[in-house]
């Protein structure tokens, strides 16, 4: 557990691979529902069914988004960890909470002990809000919306908690080592760390989903019948049955001939 020893250059890279099978996923769902959207409209059946694919590619791409950021803050851990940590190394827990020294000195990570403890909660409370966010998004999909948007909100809550006790053991830390050569090294690393936290939680944030909602929403009714049957957008074949299915405007269907 990263609570109770330094991050070496293999935890990130197992966290880098894992963030970037999650990212691939996410693009090729996103791919999926791009075709499944084009095959919804040369479907006749469709018309007057919910269009949930607007609704479900914003919401990848916003996960593809925050995702982008764990990416880029997990690739400066692995550049800035070092290959291994020795059990006598500073940073590593003893049974009081402090360094095995009996101190809190920087780990051979760049974190203390008390910063790194706090890293290992906020990447948990970003878990959680990748999970509330999909859940939301498949809420979105089932018009059940309430309880995942009360989830969501809970959990950036929560990861906002997280970060601004982070920042403050951060402020701390650095200003214990602002007069030594590793001042600047331990600025980027906890600032980039800092930065990432807020992208992710704007990006998620519940009040900019619900305002793209509510813009598609708006959207959507305002397509109308006459744009899901545009004949320019259909091949010539179903173009021909829309248009025998459309009734003439002020005349009575013609009967079949016979």
């Amino acid at each position: 557990s990263i609570q109770s020893r330094p991050i070496i250059r293999h935890d990130a890279q197992v966290w880098l691979d894992r963030a970037r099978a999650a990212a691939s996923r996410a693009a090729a769902a996103n791919e999926e529902v791009t075709q499944l959207e084009e095959g919804r409209r040369y479907n006749p059946w469709s018309i007057g069914t919910a269009n949930v694919g607007p609704g479900l590619r914003t919401g990848l791409e916003s996960l593809e988004d925050a995702m982008f950021a764990v990416r880029a803050l997990l690739l400066i851990i692995r550049n800035e960890a070092p290959e291994s940590a020795p059990e006598s190394a500073p940073g590593v827990h003893g049974a009081d909470g402090l360094g095995v020294d009996g101190s809190d000195g920087l780990g051979v990570d760049g974190l203390g002990v008390q910063v790194r403890a706090a890293f290992a909660v906020v990447l948990e409370e970003i878990a959680r809000c990748f999970d509330a966010y999909g859940q939301l998004i498949e809420a979105e999909a089932e018009g059940r919306v309430a309880g995942a948007e009360a989830y969501l909100t809970e959990t950036l809550s929560n990861l906002r908690e997280s970060e601004a006790f982070m920042a403050e053991l951060v402020m701390a830390e650095v200003a214990d080592v602002a007069e030594s050569s590793d001042h600047k090294e331990l600025w980027l690393l906890h600032g980039s760390i800092l930065q990432a936290v807020h992208h992710i939680i704007a990006t998620l944030d519940v009040g900019a989903r619900a305002r793209v909602r509510s813009d598609l929403e708006d959207a959507a009714a305002q397509s109308g019948l006459a744009a899901m049957l545009s004949r320019a957008d259909l091949p010539p074949g179903l173009a021909n049955l829309t248009e025998r299915l459309r009734p003439d405007q002020g005349s009575d269907p013609q009967e079949p001939k016979a």
